[in-house]
């Protein structure tokens, strides 16, 4: 499943891109994560009960593939365990269309595999886009305030 959107923050362009790859600002963004740890600042993990019904906890592997400061990353995600797996490919552009402000366009792919495969269609792209707005109404919180002060 793909979903995809735009947003824009009152924040620079390296502001909104730090936000968007750091590993403490996006474990703190998710929802459902329970602990994470972060050897680099491109690999981390992150344990996490998915915002599904009867969903399981997993342990995701999250690694920043592409890294272009201040303008594009791609990052991979994928964990698994009894209940199945969930792997998301997100990749995001950034653009400074006047100072201090950025608009950015994102993509997801998502995949389920096993039990939490029965999730997908319906249920999974309103719950999946719900989750990425909420992430960045943080990450947006995060960098305007930061900017603001």
């Amino acid at each position: 499943m793909r979903i995809e959107g735009a947003r824009e923050f009152a924040a620079s362009r390296e502001e909104v891109f730090a936000a968007l790859t750091d590993p403490a600002v996006m474990s703190s963004a998710m929802p459902g994560v329970r602990e994470w740890d972060a050897p680099d600042p491109d690999r981390w993990t992150i344990l996490i009960r998915l915002p599904l019904p009867l969903s399981p906890t997993l342990r995701i592997a999250v690694e920043v593939e592409e890294r272009e400061p201040s303008a594009h990353a791609r990052l991979r995600a994928a964990g698994a365990s009894l209940g199945g797996g969930a792997r998301v490919d997100t990749s995001f552009d950034l653009d400074e269309p006047a100072p201090n402000r950025t608009s950015m366009r994102w993509v997801a792919d998502v995949e389920l595999s096993g039990p939490l495969r029965a999730l997908g269609g319906g249920i999974l792209e309103p719950v999946a886009r719900r989750q990425a707005e909420r992430t960045l109404d943080v990450v947006a919180t995060r960098v305007e305030r930061a900017d603001a002060g």
